[in-house]
């Protein structure tokens, strides 16, 4: 009894979102990037001949951060990060703050976040006696945050912590 292997078709578009989800640069970068000795590995990948092997879809898709079913599809949104809705020059300044401060961005987040409601909610406080209906229901909401410690991530990106 023979085995018959089934080739898994390769849509036409496949190619085209390959080179966008690597934004223009050369064939060669992007084998380099994905740990190839030479550029011809991805040749098939460009010209929508095959697909990358499992491993090679996950680097590419951290690589990238584009969503690996928008690349294997089409279908909905090709960004893959969580953090994407900031746009670049938002999440450009986090992810240098990250770097600084040598913490996990999800760290950087909850402070800058946590900070960014403090001080909206002392804001708020300094105009009690004046607010409208919707700013009291807003200095509600955001009351327990001033009664809460602070997270260890608040702690450890004190603006006194010192890169050693």
């Amino acid at each position: 009894m023979s085995r018959k292997t089934t080739q898994l078709e390769v849509p036409a578009e496949f190619a085209e979102r390959f080179r966008t989800a690597f934004e223009g640069l050369s064939t060669a970068e992007i084998a380099r990037r994905l740990g190839y000795k030479s550029q011809s590995p991805l040749t098939k990948f460009v010209q929508g001949q095959a697909l990358p092997t499992a491993d090679v879809l996950l680097k590419i898709a951290e690589l990238t951060k584009i969503n690996l079913h928008w690349l294997l599809t089409g279908e909905g949104d090709p960004s893959a990060d969580p953090l994407s809705f900031l746009g670049l020059d938002l999440l450009g300044a986090v992810e240098r703050l990250t770097d600084l401060r040598e913490v996990p961005i999800e760290e950087m987040m909850r402070h800058l976040v946590r900070k960014a409601l403090a001080a909206r909610c002392c804001d708020l406080v300094k105009k009690h006696p004046n607010l409208e209906p919707d700013e009291l229901l807003e200095l509600k909401a955001l009351m327990p945050l001033m009664s809460a410690t602070p997270d260890k991530a608040s702690a450890a990106i004190s603006p006194f912590r010192r890169r050693a």
